[in-house]
């Protein structure tokens, strides 16, 4: 075979292609044999932006990089050095307050340094922060057959003054109703004290016998979770939990989870949940007891015009004078004496309330006085970065939650067995039997007129 017919067959087994030289438009138009002569200029073009990109971007890429694991080395080396200061401190701190270091040394005296008394190292041994509180919650459950009736009292007040007033409008010439505004404020203060003694009455049994005993952050509440770190301390180790009181005094934020900061944030949030009410207390008795006072005064200044008016009818009505015939008519002795005998009633609801009031704002005194210190106690462990507060003895600890216990049960004794006197009064004055009522009222009357306090 000739070389011109070999080429030949070579040519004849090639494959077809056509070359295109220019881009019209969308590729897959064309046949597939189809290939554009400007297709790697295409390609070349496109990788020179590519690495155009990566070049400008790849540099700003790192310097980022490099500046967040710097800012992030920076920050754990910082945090570092603060813990270790902080650390260092607080176990400064710790050698002083166990006079490791001498107190008088100037390290101990700095203020950073420093160790502060916790407010519950300072008690007396017979006392507890709850021991005033408890103390004047006590008084006023003693009172409860008073406080819980003061509205019934003044109630009865108001019918036997409204009958009074009935008369004395049937011998208003006698009496002078028309020319005397002595009624007419009689009667409003009544009533603006009939609303102050209900509310004063609704305020306070809601409060002694629910609000400080069974909602959120009340007495049962700290009872039971005094009872619970108790029965820790107890069957714990004193070595280990002392120890352990140490380390997470020592590190910062670990005093946060030690039994004193515990015990010093229940006992804050008990004093914290009683404040409002405490003052609201104390606004309404102070409001009731000034109400009560202005118609004792106006109830006096009537009294002492029936008392005159007596007197009058005894040395003109004999001689039967004509100006006199109004009064001759009417006698004003035995409503002279009915004033009286609400005069003596008022008296009571007055000395009742006045008490209160000085219980009231005993008990909000003492709520108010632990609250500040404990509230300021209590940032002082969260702030992480100041001295630590001394560490209580787990001995003084225990005496204190055994001390409260005592307490508290002797509180809540005191508590039901009121609370069950007064709710047998409840059942029979609510009975629908009239002679139930009738009996309350009429022991509550001989108890205002003996002034008893304590008449149930």
């Amino acid at each position: 075979m000739s070389k011109e017919e070999e080429i030949e067959r070579q040519r004849r087994r090639r494959r077809s292609r056509t070359y295109g030289f220019f881009d019209h438009g969308d590729r897959d138009l064309y046949p597939r044999r189809v290939h554009f002569a400007d297709e790697k200029e295409e390609h070349v073009r496109i990788g020179a932006w590519i690495r155009y990109i990566a070049e400008m971007s790849i540099p700003a890429i790192r310097s980022v990089i490099s500046l967040a694991l710097g800012i992030l080395a920076t920050g754990a080396i910082v945090g570092s050095l603060i813990i270790l200061a902080s650390t260092s401190v607080r176990g400064m701190s710790m050698l002083c307050s166990h006079h490791v270091l001498p107190e008088s040394s100037s390290i101990c005296r700095n203020a950073w340094v420093k160790p502060q008394e916790s407010i519950l190292s300072n008690l007396k041994e017979d006392n507890t922060p709850l021991t005033g509180t408890l103390y004047e919650l006590s008084e006023l459950t003693k009172m409860t057959a008073s406080l819980d009736f003061i509205g019934l009292a003044m109630h009865i007040v108001s019918q036997n003054l409204t009958t009074a007033f009935e008369d004395f409008k049937q011998n208003k010439d006698a009496v002078d109703m028309k020319g005397d505004k002595t009624f007419l404020r009689l009667a409003h203060t009544a009533s603006h004290t009939q609303k102050l003694l209900d509310a004063l009455t609704d305020q306070d049994a809601a409060y002694r016998h629910e609000v400080v005993l069974y909602e959120e952050h009340g007495i049962a509440d700290l009872s039971d979770t005094f009872n619970q770190t108790r029965r820790v301390l107890n069957n714990s180790t004193s070595i280990g939990i002392a120890a352990l009181q140490i380390a997470l005094h020592t590190i910062p934020y670990g005093s946060q989870s030690s039994l004193s900061y515990n015990i010093l944030q229940q006992y804050h949030h008990f004093f914290q949940a009683q404040e409002e009410n405490t003052k609201i207390a104390v606004f309404l008795t102070t409001e009731s007891k000034l109400s009560i006072q202005e118609m004792i005064a106006n109830l006096s200044q009537l009294h002492h015009l029936l008392t005159n008016l007596s007197n009058d009818r005894q040395n003109l009505c004999p001689h039967h004078q004509s100006s006199s015939a109004a009064l001759c008519k009417f006698n004003p002795a035995p409503h002279s004496e009915n004033l009286e005998t609400q005069l003596t009633a008022l008296t009571w609801l007055h000395d009742v309330v006045k008490i209160a009031e000085l219980r009231y704002k005993n008990l909000y005194s003492e709520i108010f006085k632990y609250r500040v210190a404990l509230q300021e106690e209590v940032q002082g462990y969260e702030r992480w970065w100041m001295a630590n507060r001394r560490i209580m003895s787990l001995r003084k600890l225990k005496q204190i939650l055994a001390m409260e216990e005592r307490q508290i049960q002797g509180f809540m004794a005191l508590v039901f067995e009121r609370r069950g006197v007064v709710e047998k009064v409840y059942e029979d004055m609510m009975s629908g039997d009239q002679e139930g009522y009738d009996a309350t009222k009429w022991r509550l009357e001989a108890a205002m007129q003996a002034k008893k306090f304590d008449w149930l």
